[in-house]
């Protein structure tokens, strides 16, 4: 928490507050800032609805903007790697564990 409200400039932090969101694109951009790896956990995701802040219309506006404000707030580049994920039912992510694990690859 001492490392979100330190790098992360308090202009956006102040946004977060008053918006009630993008807080997850802040924690991301503290990674990519501080250089650290993406983390992977594992567990099982569920739907928990369709009447969350992500479903109302202006949502992926309200995002663009939090986006927008922390490139102009580190100078007009991106701290992110740009980079393509896959996301699998975790039956294959659990082979795979597996799979490496006993494989001697780490």
């Amino acid at each position: 928490v001492a490392s979100y409200t330190t790098f992360i400039p308090p202009e956006f932090l102040e946004h977060v507050d008053a918006a009630r969101n993008c807080e997850d694109l802040g924690l991301s951009f503290l990674v990519a800032k501080l250089g650290a790896p993406p983390v992977w956990v594992r567990g099982t995701l569920y739907e928990l609805g369709e009447s969350g802040i992500s479903s109302g219309a202006s949502h992926f506006v309200e995002r663009s903007r939090c986006l927008q404000m922390l490139r102009e707030l580190h100078g007009g580049t991106w701290p992110w790697v740009t980079a393509v994920q896959k996301a699998e039912p975790m039956g294959v992510f659990d082979w795979w564990w597996l799979w490496r694990s006993n494989s001697g690859l780490r």
